[in-house]
């Protein structure tokens, strides 16, 4: 693995959506920071407890391409990461 010797540094914009039914704005939101295909990041718990369906049903009803890597971990390993960089740049998700 090779080690990164410069420090970089980026901007990621953020959006907190709070309230009841806040989530159905996600495939606006998406849109609106430029995006068409989303990286869902979560793990199997979340998916076997059916919240990461609440939100592809919602990105399927807006007709919008998504991929989910569920194979997160506590404490995320470097593997671990580097593993969902992959199916990022595999699967051209913006």
């Amino acid at each position: 693995m090779a080690v990164i010797e410069q420090v970089y540094g980026f901007f990621i914009p953020s959006v907190t959506l709070i309230g009841i039914g806040a989530s159905k704005a996600i495939p606006e939101k998406i849109k609106a920071l430029g995006g068409s295909k989303p990286l869902i990041v979560t793990d199997k718990g979340i998916v076997k407890a059916g919240i990461c369906k609440q939100i592809t049903d919602l990105l399927d009803a807006a007709k919008m391409s998504y991929v989910v890597f569920d194979d997160t971990i506590p404490n995320p390993t470097d593997e671990n990461v580097h593993a969902g960089v992959d199916v990022y740049k595999k699967n051209k998700c913006d």
